[in-house]
């Protein structure tokens, strides 16, 4: 994921043109990937590894998923995880009782694949987002798809319904991003921002607290270039600047304030900002390489050598040097231009494997990852981070 992650435009409405991998950035990257993964998964198989519960241990040491190395993206949470080939190709894995897996199968009988299985045969995806237990993916047409539980609206078709194949959402195509988490869903087409799903903070930002089962269009700017959803509140950049909405209890708003809106609010006055992802916090990058954190900083997540949460917006050190970043409930991933992945956060069962020898407890400050393979790599291709509940901590990436 570059700094312009989520930037990409080139496909018009409806067009079936194949996107441009350079345009698009990492999503259709042209690389070969190795999949890899440390923590605890618990008792759903997220993984991929074949296993679940006991006999699958916390992995305090990076470990490659099989042996394929044409991994591209990939996006997991406490349900269940989605990636993509180099071919175009879907995989998924984990928890499927609702069908949120995409492969036409749900209930009892088929609630948990522990390897990854391929989603339809279709093989032109290029990018995928996982809500609770709702997955989402774009193809190279722009068109954007949804399957598996449908409560609240999540699925974006007008129902709630559960459905356990990839269903269009719409006729047209120009989608270019999507993010979900928790019901809440942002999705972004032809540069314009459109949300569904739950809403009762607010955070789907159309001035009330009204859930909405199909995209609805916040305001009418065409400048949108990412969106991200943390469930209670989201954020996106237009035009270079920061707007957050939705719960604010954190300091996530980054105003200063801990006030819900329900509309979105410009963070500061800076321009030049390219990319940004939130839970329950907001890591965010700059045109000159900077890192800043604000909201919840619980087990140290903002990286600025405390659990303090912030307010307002604060740079991580002074360095110019990041382009990738990834967030969650406690726990942020940043990559450095030299291809570097540094980790914060709670590190509990030593999901982030012993970076700079901590086992456990938490990093407050970013530290380069250990390991075997969490050192020098010239390219990581994507990176997820998942802090869950219980005993599920884990963190999956790509290089």
């Amino acid at each position: 994921m570059t700094n312009f992650q989520g930037q990409y435009i080139g496909f018009g409405s409806g067009s079936t043109a194949a996107p441009d991998p350079e345009a698009l950035g990492d999503t259709v990257s042209a690389s070969t990937g190795r999949y890899f993964y440390s923590g605890v998964p618990h008792s759903r198989g997220l993984h991929g590894a074949g296993t679940t519960g006991t006999s699958e241990p916390y992995i305090s040491s990076p470990t490659q998923l099989g042996s394929d190395t044409d991994w591209q993206m990939t996006d997991f949470n406490n349900s269940m995880g989605h990636a993509l080939r180099n071919s175009g190709q879907l995989w998924a894995w984990g928890y499927n009782h609702y069908g949120q897996l995409g492969i036409g199968t749900s209930g009892a009988s088929h609630q948990i694949k522990t390897s990854p299985v391929q989603v339809g045969s279709e093989s032109d995806w290029i990018h995928c987002a996982n809500s609770k237990d709702t997955g989402f993916g774009i193809r190279s047409g722009g068109t954007l798809w949804s399957w598996g539980q449908g409560t609240g609206g999540t699925l974006g078709d007008g129902t709630t319904n559960n459905t356990s194949s990839p269903a269009q959402i719409g006729p047209s195509g120009g989608w270019t991003w999507v993010s979900a988490a928790t019901k809440s869903i942002c999705a972004i087409q032809d540069g314009k921002l459109f949300t569904w799903g739950y809403n009762n903070y607010g955070q789907l930002g159309h001035g009330n607290t009204t859930d909405i089962s199909s995209p609805v269009q916040i305001g009418s700017s065409t400048g949108w270039t990412k969106c991200s959803s943390s469930g209670a509140s989201m954020a996106g950049i237009d035009g270079g600047k920061i707007f957050v909405w939705g719960y604010a209890g954190n300091g996530q708003k980054g105003d200063g304030t801990t006030t819900n809106v329900s509309s979105p609010v410009q963070v500061g006055s800076a321009t030049n900002w390219t990319d940004i992802t939130m839970w329950n916090g907001c890591v965010a990058l700059n045109s000159a390489g900077e890192l800043w954190s604000w909201g919840y900083g619980g087990a140290g997540k903002l990286g600025h050598g405390n659990t303090t949460s912030l307010s307002t917006p604060a740079q991580i050190g002074a360095e110019t040097y990041w382009e990738s970043i990834s967030m969650n409930a406690n726990g942020l991933m940043a990559r450095r231009t030299d291809g570097k992945l540094y980790v914060c956060g709670a590190n509990y069962y030593a999901t982030f494997f012993g970076a700079s020898g901590a086992t456990s407890g938490t990093i407050t400050s970013p530290t380069l990852m250990g390991g075997t393979e969490g050192g020098a790599v010239s390219t990581y291709i994507s990176m997820k981070c998942s802090a869950i509940t219980g005993y599920e901590y884990a963190a999956h990436w790509i290089y």
